[in-house]
């Protein structure tokens, strides 16, 4: 079966997919920083962190580290205060 848009159904054709285009790029960012955090909570849960610095008090992570919802890491000392 074939769908034949007429010229005049244009216009709202593209406004519809670019809302619809809109709406999936927002829920990929979304998405895609809901895998970032729980990749590096899974990484603080199995002590597999990466070896980098607090951007906070600049050193070392140690095991105990917060992980944001954003998926960045910081020591769990400097973010409680």
């Amino acid at each position: 079966s074939h769908y034949i848009v007429e010229s005049w159904q244009l216009a709202g054709l593209r406004q519809q997919f670019a809302g619809d285009a809109t709406t999936a790029a927002a829920q990929l960012r979304s998405g895609l920083s809901r895998l970032r955090y729980l990749q590096q909570l899974g990484a603080a849960l199995h002590g597999d962190l990466p070896s980098h610095d607090c951007a906070i008090c600049q050193e070392p992570l140690a095991a105990d580290v917060a992980v944001l919802l954003c998926g960045h890491i910081f020591c769990a000392a400097c973010v409680r205060h």
